[in-house]
């Protein structure tokens, strides 16, 4: 690992990526340190609280439809781009019948 500043580690590009919108360590995760090996009750444990758990993971199942198509046009519009993108790298090609070109066989 790099060293560490202020907002991170030298040499470890951080910057939300345009597919996911989230950084490398939400998508791929940071190690885990486990509360018991620090000898301390997780912030987690100690803020948990029934009712409200209740009522939030209800409002999340409501509202999940509407993540979904956000997600989905997210998608279609990464798709869009990388489509863009291949698509003015591309040079045209017109081939008449007859004409002599190399064909790769692939075995």
């Amino acid at each position: 690992m790099g060293r560490r500043i202020a907002g991170g580690a030298i040499g470890i590009p951080n910057d939300p990526r345009s597919s996911t919108g989230e950084t490398p360590c939400l998508v791929y995760g940071t190690e885990a340190i486990i509360p018991a090996e620090i000898g301390e009750e997780s912030q987690r444990v100690s803020q948990y609280e029934a009712t409200s758990n209740q009522t939030e993971r209800a409002f999340d199942l409501t509202t999940i439809e509407e993540k979904r198509d956000t997600a989905y046009t997210r998608i279609l519009h990464h798709k869009g781009l990388m489509m863009r993108s291949y698509n003015q790298k591309v040079k045209p090609r017109h081939f008449q019948v007859g004409d002599l070109v190399l064909k790769k066989v692939e075995v």
